[in-house]
């Protein structure tokens, strides 16, 4: 029995040693920071490995930086965008970052101390490994580019609110190209850079080159505002007709000028594909002849606007018609007298993209590359670089520095509005309600495509192009809104 007593004390003793030497290695006085509890089941400063912010410093960067540049942050991509001045070296920056606690920061495999270790960031793309105490990773990336700060920061906003993977722009003032900057990635799964010479589809910015054509057969005296389109004294006679049944009442009497303002009397949608409609899967010529024959107006022929793709399309047949050349060499041809020599027509599936090309990102549920971009033809689917647009408007805006493509007189017949619709002239928008200094102006809307170009009343001009686009609204605005604003701010920067 007194055995049996002597070891149930010394248990005891034990049990109280160990309780005892606990509770002063856990910092002392009952203090539970850093126990595993069920309240606190991770010690957050052993499994930490958040990067929360990014900045090279001045100060830090003495004689390499001439202001501080702080990252954007796109969270769901662990991406950050940054831009320093043109004069930076990139081989050897000093970052500044915030961390979790404990937590290392590795590139190339070395540590890096944040606002000490000078560092080589002139890779495409920089891999930033952080690990925490407990040996836990995260991989963040980081894209730097040289250029302007107020400008990029506009367009890395853009990308982070809207999962926008690239985007290019181009400026000009006085005629003059004055900045270009690519931003993002051409193609995410290779992290391939977006440089100002990518390719990008431009959607409905079409609709002002396929106008640019329509006029430059106008100079050559081929066709007139009034010109008629259908019948027997009609441009397209010879591919439509009623030899076999008659028109739709007032076909005939469309012209070259209703197509032109989205005026006919038609209000369908007959080139992006619905299923169970007339004109899914048909060729372009067999939805136009659907069209003309068979599809009734909607509104009196010149009363009403009502947004057309299928106008610019049979835009794009009375070019091919009048100039005896494809849409395409028709229209490189016309653009070749501004320079331009990258404007291309795009083709359908991502295996036909061009070399240039970037890839597109469809959101929302949407497919990128399901339209049938030959029957998008004229109303949407050229591509080309911002940096072309911009030139080309250049050459549209009364200017003496650079030769205009059309004379003035025929300019102002092209940028008038409609008389029953003050916002659109002849393939270009007008007078948009909160930017009165944009003299014209045109968006564009396709899954995976985002297009705005804009020349300004003050000779500054802008084209910013996208490889995505969504359809949900971030803080009440919609992508376009968005876009509009980024474009807005940066022009205000310029005067306009």
């Amino acid at each position: 029995m007194m055995k049996r007593k002597y070891t149930v004390l010394l248990s005891i003793a034990l049990i109280a040693f160990v309780a005892l030497f606990t509770v002063s290695c856990g910092g002392g006085g009952g203090d539970d920071k850093g126990k595993i509890t069920p309240e606190n089941p991770v010690n957050p400063t052993k499994t930490g490995n958040q990067m929360t912010a990014f900045s090279f410093k001045r100060a830090s960067n003495s004689g390499n930086l001439y202001s501080d540049a702080k990252a954007i942050f796109r969270s769901n991509e662990k991406l950050f965008y940054i831009t320093v001045g043109e004069t930076a070296d990139l081989t050897k920056l000093v970052p500044t970052f915030t961390v979790s606690d404990g937590a290392t920061v590795k590139i190339n495999n070395t540590t890096i101390v944040s606002g000490s270790t000078a560092t080589d960031f002139s890779a495409p793309t920089i891999s930033m490994t952080v690990t925490s105490e407990s040996g836990k990773s995260q991989t963040y990336y980081l894209i730097i580019n040289k250029g302007n700060a107020t400008y990029d920061n506009y367009i890395y906003a853009l990308m982070r609110d809207y999962s926008i993977p690239g985007v290019s722009i181009a400026i000009s003032q006085n005629e003059k190209i004055i900045y270009q900057q690519g931003y993002g990635y051409a193609n995410t799964s290779s992290r391939e850079r977006v440089t100002p010479i990518h390719l990008f589809r431009l959607a409905s910015c079409s609709k002002a080159q396929t106008s640019l054509c329509i006029f430059r057969l106008y100079e050559d005296g081929k066709l007139t505002m009034d010109s008629k389109v259908f019948g027997d004294d009609g441009i397209l006679k010879d591919l439509f007709n009623e030899d076999t049944e008659p028109f739709v009442d007032g076909v005939k009497d469309i012209t070259v000028e209703n197509l032109l303002y989205h005026n006919t009397g038609w209000n369908v949608e007959a080139i992006f594909d619905t299923y169970g409609t007339p004109y899914y899967n048909k060729t372009l010529d067999q939805r136009i002849d659907y069209l003309v024959h068979h599809q009734a107006f909607a509104y009196s022929r010149g009363s009403t606007y009502s947004y057309s793709n299928i106008s610019y399309c049979i835009l794009g047949r009375i070019i091919e018609v009048l100039s005896g050349k494809s849409y395409e060499d028709y229209l490189r041809e016309t653009v070749a007298l501004a320079g331009v020599t990258d404007m291309w027509c795009s083709k359908t599936t991502l295996a036909e993209k061009r070399e240039n090309e970037v890839v597109y990102y469809p959101q929302n549920g949407t497919t990128g590359y399901q339209n049938n971009m030959s029957i998008v033809g004229a109303c949407g689917n050229l591509c080309t670089t911002p940096t072309s647009l911009v030139t080309l408007m250049c050459a549209q805006d009364y200017g003496t520095v650079v030769p205009d493509i059309l004379k003035p007189e025929t300019l102002d017949i092209l940028y008038t509005v409609s008389s029953n619709y003050k916002y659109y002239a002849h393939g270009w928008r007008r007078n948009h309600s909160f930017y009165t200094n944009w003299a014209s102006y045109h968006g564009g809307n396709l899954a995976g495509v985002g297009t705005l170009m804009i020349r300004g009343k003050k000779g500054v001009n802008i084209a910013i192009v996208c490889n995505s686009r969504s359809y949900t609204d971030v803080g009440g605005n919609s992508f376009d809104t968005a876009l509009y604003v980024a474009a807005g701010n940066i022009l205000a920067t310029l005067g306009n």
